[in-house]
This record gives structure tokens, sequence and C-alpha cells, in this order.
């Protein structure tokens, strides 16, 4: 039986936290990893400001959501939450994640010593009843908004953390999504929690560029939209008319 490919996506269907975290808990993966770029006091705290404001019956709808939401996510056997609030814990976790017990290495491979060992009708008739056993996902939220405030804001910095992201996801098996949600009540304009338009943010070449000149959008050395940065090894899961890709961050 031949095992389909893991897939590996940018979620762009929706920036809104309890969005992505509803399309996670409804994957039928038999283990989750969901590595959250922020603080445990921070994500929580935007989930509930999520929550509001609006109608009264709006908000209502949103709070039970929210409330419902957290309740899955912390009684959850198959879903690990683990909270990296620097790139520093973000790598420190990817170098030493395993792929779950969970069984499927197992029960692939008894399915590998079954079929060698009947016939050729008998092999064809399992694969027919037997489609292949789900993938485990590897979820990451917000990784830009993580090295927007670091110097690896850049398309060197990010290449070198996404790579490491899919060889991990390659090593184990993993489906892979990424998504980046914007901050609720975020008023500050500095740039992390944008969402979805952060993908389509200007950065430059290397760690070490500079802009030239305050309002410009260029860089010493030129710059690149994150997106086309990103594509290299992910697909994105939209088909909205793009985005300009000359906004620019300030870091």
């Amino acid at each position: 039986m031949t095992q389909p490919p893991p897939t590996r996506q940018i979620y762009t269907t929706s920036d809104r936290k309890t969005d992505f975290l509803q399309h996670i808990i409804t994957q039928d993966a038999p283990a989750t990893i969901l590595l959250i770029c922020t603080t445990k006091e921070k994500f929580l705290e935007q989930l509930l400001l999520a929550s509001g404001p609006g109608t009264e019956e709006h908000h209502q709808h949103n709070h039970i959501l929210t409330k419902n939401t957290i309740g899955v996510l912390s009684k959850s056997s198959s879903i690990k939450l683990v909270y990296c609030p620097t790139l520093e814990h973000l790598r420190a976790y990817l170098s030493v994640i395993r792929s779950p017990e969970d069984g499927v290495g197992l029960q692939r491979e008894l399915l590998t010593t079954t079929t060698t060992s009947t016939t050729t009708e008998e092999r064809e008739g399992q694969t027919k009843q037997q489609p292949p056993a789900p993938a485990p996902l590897l979820a990451i939220l917000n990784p830009l908004a993580l090295h927007v405030p670091t110097s690896e804001f850049s398309a060197q910095g990010l290449s070198r953390m996404f790579a490491a992201v899919v060889e991990v996801a390659d090593r184990g098996g993993w489906d892979l999504v990424l998504c980046e949600c914007k901050d609720v009540g975020d008023s500050t304009g500095s740039g992390s929690g944008m969402g979805e338009v952060s993908w389509h943010t200007q950065v430059p070449l290397l760690n070490s560029s500079v802009r030239v000149g305050e309002e410009s959008t260029s860089y010493r050395g030129g710059g690149v939209p994150v997106k086309r940065v990103v594509q290299r090894w992910f697909e994105f899961n939209d088909n909205e008319a793009p985005i300009t890709d000359t906004t620019v961050i300030d870091v």
C-alpha cells in the first residue's frame, strides 16, 4: 500500500485564531502537535479577546465557541500544545521532536508483512479495503510574527527556519500546516500579529540588510516578498487576488 506524501500548506482561509484552531481540531490526524509562537498567557488572552466585541448575540456565540475550543484543546489526548515565545524555544523544540507513538508506523509494518505472505489477489483486495492511515499533523501558529522583532526577519532567516521545519516534518512523516493570525485589539502598529498580510510583506535578502531611507520599501542588497520565499516549500490554500508585496514592517 502506497502512503501519500506528507502535505505542506499555508492556511489562509481565515486569519482568526479561533478559526484556525477549529480547523486543527476537525482534522482526522491520529496525533497533532500545535506549536504556538507566543507565551501561554498571551495566547489565552487573545482567545478571550476574540470573543468580543459586537452585538450581545454575536458576543455570546464567540464566547461559547472560544470556551469550547479551549476545552477541546485542554482535554484532547491527541493534540499537544507547545508554547515557543522565542526563536530559540522554537529551534530547541524542533531539534528534539519525534514522530508520535501513535501506532501508525507499527500498523504500516504489519500491513507490509501481511501482504508479502499473501497472494496477489489478496493483496489487491486488502489495498482496496484499507485506505492509507492519515498522517500525524504538525501545525505552527504565527511563525512570522516570531521573526518580526529579530534580525532574522529576512529571506535568509526565514529560509533557515522553514527548511528546518520541513526537514523535521519529512523525517517524521508529518503533514505540515502554518498560519499567521491577527492579534485582536492590537493598535500599536508594531508589525507582529498582522495576519494574512504578513505573507505578502517585503523582507531583505540577508539578515544584515538595512532599509534605504525611513519611508522606503527597498532594502540595501534587495528585498523579496515573504510568500515568494515560503513557496519554495509550501502550498497556499487560497485563490484570492494577490495582495501587494510591497508592505514593509518596522523591525
